[in-house]
């Protein structure tokens, strides 16, 4: 029941009928409550012919779901007009949006979301305000963009264009706009270039657009040039109505324009929505789908409360004794446990079909969508009628619409955060969705096979799969038969045997630790087997599930059923329609993750035990991460100028590196490194036979590949994989470290040399160079030289870049920049580039979270900025944040907490980072660069380390020498008298971690520090006065 105290709950339509006393006269009522009884709108001789016949057609042509239905408007600027457009469609929405005069800039379009819809193509003007075109497709269509952007001139013609794969024909859509001052014939000689390029046979072209000529008026030379130009091309006008109507005028200078010999059933009519002077247009073609391309149902499994305490009660019944009934055979033991499971669990949560709704905005109500036809019957009622009381009431109406949409909307986000199990996933997915980077929203459509474009599902699936599944052909002659080459590097640096493994059995406590530690997902393998649910089995299926991973160990058996994976290809950067573009997620299934960790924590013991693990190495390791690899190679570098020396860089790429481990040699080496026995029978079981397949649609059959066996390769974003990786490239930083400095994350290599004079540096680096490629062609990898960097960094600027380093015929590119772990390194260390990209993110986040305020609530906004804003802000800032250009960074924050508080331009936001709780940039610069050293201080030494003496600033840290002024900016030298200048009782608490975090952001909070030079006063002054 509606609660009818809430002003939300309340259709508008009652709410905005409220205000009419207070601003209408007797009049004004009447003629709107004439308007509402007779449903109809008066229209004068302005007004188009059939306008008054607009339900009957839209029930006519909407729906037959073999239609399509391509939407044009141009919409005088597309922000904060979204809601009110998907308002106005009552039946079947369009499958394509096409919009003129979207007044945004590239990041705004970038960001604009309209639920269901994909931004297919989009011209943003880049000298001059307004303007720009851009395409929307529905999520369910498949197509392809048409790169247009050469053609384009500000008001001249703006264009952009996709090309639609249907299963009747393939359409080429083109929106185009000409301002009315845009020089006419420049227009029409770029438009005949234009589509003398996209024209072929097997393509259809649909041209829709505001041109600026009046179709309607007979007279001038323009017309018929335009009508010449695109008959030539078979595109004649279907717009036979106005488009743009006042009081004084009617025009149809918006126009769509199609080959009637292609498209013979069609129909099209006007929408006048009050959404812009212009009023937009619909057409439909008819027949030009074969299917509904959204299905009215859909089916997934009924997960609730009932079925769940149902599937709970099953399992309690369960003895499992044809489980422990079974010694020596683990394949069918296993087999019998997940047949079991997967019976009870197919019973209590079988499949069903719900009604799809389909709603693109789901705070909808249907008192919204009355007010909005409403105010539609009010716009029609304003344009014909010179009533000046009546305009009066139609923009307070329109005020008061757009604040109930906002507090819907704030509402329902609300709802929907507070409702949810994982509040911060779900904060992630509706700044996605509002914000439009939702990686899902874009999923693979097409992709290039053998140089032709390809988007047949099930064409593509298996291409893919076997792309993933298989060496690249430049790597299968490098392939090696046995691990025998790949061992004499290893018996080359470790003289000494390793240790055997020792496999420990496994207990209760051990299999639940492991399954709590399971994160609370959703998502699932080839079995359909959640997480969630195997988290509520746990009491039920611990017993069986602790003695199968203790005969895994004693038998030295993976569970076949255990080895199969379905990929999910993830797009990195470049062309989508490159495979190569593409990184393969292995989803596994949940009892794989149990049995696997089981293995994970063993292998891990041994190489922890016996300090196995090259220290240069930082992926995937406890106590590192990017930071301690970034600061592994910053301050060699620093150390090597500090000292006057010349130093250079060769930082590698590995091609498809998990995907191309040879099984043979990780075996060897594993056995080498102690881990044989059972344990190496394990892991050889573990890797042998593993099968994949490829999955781009979940509900279709296209969408899925045949199974392919993998016979090299480690799953990735599987618990064992990487660290069978850091086992299998482990020796590669031994063999250089003698003359050089490594730093590996996984397979990032990256390698410093720093000598006393260039032509030595020079010299060793190509040794260091073809080591390294004989030590990867031996073990099976690939280094990729067209993408591998040479750097020689140094402390002055403009130093000429002329190492000269050949591997054969190739040179290694020499760059002053390049990435390293997401963070842009310059040969100087200035970190201007990184600081620019760092600031054109953070502009997105503020735009993002600018859109968010009129959505979400204060507590939602400050999880989002935390989630956004604040991650990309504080990535690596310990490296940057002391640098000359930072305070770029902190006046675009200082720009998001305005936005966040609603405050002015010109007020000061230290009193609204304290209100917040949120930390300074150099607040935030001065907690990150603490924590680091409190993290790494064995990295540290004391003064009292130095001299062996106690005094009161014993236990301070000491200072190195410096000579740069660069290196006293360096993390090394900052961190040091960032912490010498905590307070005693903060630095006290340096030994638990968790409570010196606490205590250092209680500090930083109040203290809401803005410069390091207020940090260094405060101590100043808090030191003078303790001596008073």
């Amino acid at each position: 029941m509606v609660n009818e105290k809430d002003p939300i709950d309340r259709q508008p339509e009652s709410r905005l009928n409220d205000n009419i006393d207070k601003v209408s006269s007797p009049l004004i009522k009447s003629k709107l409550i004439k308007t509402q009884k007779n449903s109809t709108i008066t229209r004068n001789s302005n007004t188009p012919k059939n306008l008054n016949n607009l339900k009957n057609l839209r029930s006519n042509v909407t729906n037959n779901f073999s239609d399509l239905r391509i939407y044009h408007q141009n919409i005088r600027g597309l922000r904060n007009k979204i809601d009110e457009l998907l308002s106005q469609w009552v039946f079947q929405t369009p499958h394509i949006l096409c919009f003129t005069e979207h007044h945004l800039n590239k990041t705004e379009i970038m960001r604009t979301s309209i639920n269901n819809y994909n931004l297919g193509a989009y011209y943003c003007r880049k000298s001059m305000k307004n303007g720009g075109v851009g395409i929307f497709t529905h999520q369910s269509l498949q197509y392809e963009l048409v790169n247009l952007e050469e053609f384009c001139i500000d008001q001249i013609i703006e264009v952009c264009a996709i090309k639609l794969y249907l299963p009747t024909n393939n359409i080429c859509i083109l929106t185009v706009y000409r301002a009315p001052s845009g020089n006419f014939l420049h227009f029409l000689n770029s438009l005949e270039v234009i589509l003398n390029r996209i024209q072929t046979r097997s393509v259809s072209i649909i041209l829709c657009g505001d041109i600026n000529i009046n179709y309607l008026d007979n007279t001038g030379s323009n017309k018929p040039r335009l009508i010449s130009l695109l008959m030539s091309y078979n595109l004649s006008s279907i717009v036979d109505f106005p488009t743009r109507v006042s009081r004084t005028s009617a025009t149809a200078i918006d126009n769509i324009f199609i080959n009637r010999n292609i498209y013979k059933l069609f129909s099209i009519i006007p929408i006048p929505n009050g959404l812009s002077d212009h009023d937009a247009q619909l057409l439909t073609l008819s027949n030009t789908l074969f299917s509904n391309s959204s299905s009215s149902f859909v089916t997934r499994r009924l997960i609730n409360e009932h079925t769940i305490a149902d599937f709970k009660k099953s399992l309690s019944y369960e003895y499992w004794a044809d489980v422990f009934n079974i010694n020596d055979d683990l394949n069918a033991m296993f087999n019998n446990f997940l047949n079991t499971y997967l019976r009870i669990f197919n019973n209590s949560f079988p499949y069903k079909k719900f009604a799809s709704t389909h709603s693109s905005q789901p705070w909808l109500t249907i008192g919204i969508k009355v007010s909005c036809a409403r105010k539609r019957e009010l716009y029609l009622l304003i344009r014909n009628k010179d009533d000046l009381e009546l305009s009066r009431y139609y923009r307070k109406y329109c005020k008061v619409l757009s604040k109930v949409i906002k507090l819907a909307k704030q509402r329902y986000y609300k709802k929907l955060i507070s409702n949810s199990k994982n509040k911060i996933k779900t904060s992630w997915n509706i700044i996605r969705s509002i914000t439009n980077t939702n990686p899902e929203k874009n999923p693979m459509s097409t992709i290039k096979i053998e140089g032709k474009l390809c988007n047949n599902f099930q064409i593509m699936t298996n291409f893919i799969n076997n792309y993933f599944a298989s060496p690249l052909p430049q790597m299968k002659s490098s392939m090696s038969t046995n691990g025998h080459e790949a061992l004499k590097f290893l018996s080359d640096v470790f003289k000494h045997p390793f240790p055997n493994i020792h496999m420990t059995p496994v207990t209760n406590k051990e299999i639940k630790d492991i399954i709590k530690s399971l994160k609370l997902k959703y998502s699932y393998g080839y079995d359909e087997i959640p997480q969630h649910i195997l988290k509520i089995s746990l009491p039920f299926i611990l017993s069986p599930l602790t003695y199968m991973c203790n005969k895994s160990l004693s038998l030295g058996v993976f569970p076949t059923r255990l080895k199969y994976s379905e990929i999910k290809p993830i797009f990195k950067k470049g062309d989508r329609t490159d495979v190569a573009n593409y990184r393969p997620i292995s989803l596994l299934t949940s009892f794989s993750k149990i049995f696997e960790k089981v293995i994970y924590n063993r292998l891990q013991h041994h190489l922890d035990i016996n300090k196995i693990l090259a220290h240069e190495q930082h992926g995937f390791r406890t106590k590192l991460s990017t930071d301690t690899a970034t600061h592994d190679l910053i301050n060699t570098i620093l150390s090597a100028l500090n000292n006057k020396l010349v130093v250079g860089g060769l930082f590698c790429d590995l091609t498809k590196a998990f995907d191309c481990v040879n099984h043979e040699i990780l075996l060897a080496k594993l056995e080498f490194y102690g881990i044989n026995g059972l344990a190496g029978k394990l892991l050889k079981d573990y890797l042998t036979d593993r099968q994949q397949r490829t999955i781009l649609n979940n509900n279709t059959e296209s969408g899925v590949s045949k199974w392919q066996k993998v016979k090299q390769g480690v799953p990735q974003g599987s618990i064992l994989g990487p660290l069978l990786f850091l086992v299998y490239i482990n020796d590669l930083p031994y063999i250089i470290n003698k003359v050089s400095k490594p730093v590996l994350f996984a397979d990032d290599t990256s390698i410093l040399c720093c000598k006393s004079n260039y032509n030595e540096l020079v010299i060793t680096l190509k040794e260091i160079l073809e080591l390294i490629n004989v030590w990867f062609s031996i073990n099976s990898l690939t280094l990729n030289l067209t993408k591998t960097n040479c750097v020689q960094f140094s402390s002055k600027p403009n130093l000429p870049i002329d190492i000269n380093i050949n591997q054969g015929d190739i040179q290694i590119n020499n760059t002053s920049t390049l990435k390293f772990l997401g963070i842009t390194i310059d040969s100087t260390l200035s970190w201007k580039e990184h600081i620019k990209y760092t600031a054109s993110k953070l502009s997105s986040a503020s735009y993002a979270i600018r859109i968010l305020t009129s959505v979400m609530s204060l507590e939602s906004l400050l999880m989002t900025y935390y989630a956004y804003a604040h991650s990309i802000m504080s990535y690596g800032i310990i490296f940057w944040g002391n640098s000359t250009n930072s305070d770029q960074i902190f006046i675009i924050q200082k720009r998001i907490v305005r936005i966040i508080m609603r405050a002015g331009n010109r007020d000061s936001c230290r009193p609204i980072f304290k209100a917040l709780n949120i930390l300074p940039f150099y607040s935030q610069y001065i907690f990150s660069i603490s924590v680091f050293v409190v993290k790494n201080m064995d990295k540290f030494v004391t003064n009292s380390d130095i001299h062996g003496m106690h005094t009161r600033r014993g236990l301070d840290l000491h200072y190195p020498t410096c000579k740069l002024t660069k290196v006293q900016k360096g993390v090394f030298y900052s961190g040091i008298r960032i912490f010498n200048n905590l307070p005693c009782r903060i630095k006290s608490l340096s030994e638990d971690i968790k409570k010196f975090k606490y205590s250092l952001k209680k500090f930083l909070q109040v203290g809401s520090f803005y410069s390091l030079h207020e940090y260094y006063e405060w101590k100043s002054r808090n030191d003078c006065a303790s001596y008073r």
